[in-house]
């Protein structure tokens, strides 16, 4: 799969995402350096089968607990940083299965469970990243991949 195809799977995935599972539009300005002053969550899975790889998902913690009251019909003051977190991890299992469905590929992916953890960039090479504006803040979703392994016959 070439790099267009990638970023565009996940593009079209994270915005889908976000406008049909958390109310949240993903369109608008890019956000610029002054909307990840708040240190950002993150929540990244692991996939395998052709191509392997990770996605992870980072969003400032206002940010998310923003998205994590959409997603859950509550008034944001209520959801817990707990809450916020799980919802964000299931994002990334939404955008990430979303996203390889449009690769085209004709196998079948294994999905680790998502989790969240510290941001480690930088990307590896051949890395995608997608950021959207949600209207609460700044998402950005970065799908890499390892290089898909041949076997010659």
């Amino acid at each position: 799969m070439i790099e267009p195809d990638l970023q565009s799977a996940l593009a079209a995935s994270t915005q889908e995402t976000l406008e049909a599972m958390f109310f949240a539009p993903a369109d608008g300005e890019e956000p610029g350096p002054a909307d990840w002053a708040d240190a950002p969550l993150t929540a990244r899975l692991e996939f395998a089968g052709e191509p392997s790889g990770r996605l992870t998902i980072r969003v400032p913690h206002t940010t998310a607990r923003a998205i994590a009251a959409d997603f859950l019909g509550e008034d944001e003051s209520a959801v817990e940083e707990k809450q916020a977190g799980e919802v964000l991890c299931e994002l990334a299992n939404m955008i990430c299965g979303s996203a390889l469905s449009r690769t085209g590929s004709q196998g079948e992916f294994r999905l680790s469970e998502p989790r969240l953890g510290a941001f480690d960039g930088p990307y590896s090479e051949g890395a995608v990243s997608h950021t959207a504006a949600t209207g609460h803040g700044p998402l950005e979703a970065i799908l890499e991949v390892k290089p898909c392994s041949s076997v010659e016959r």
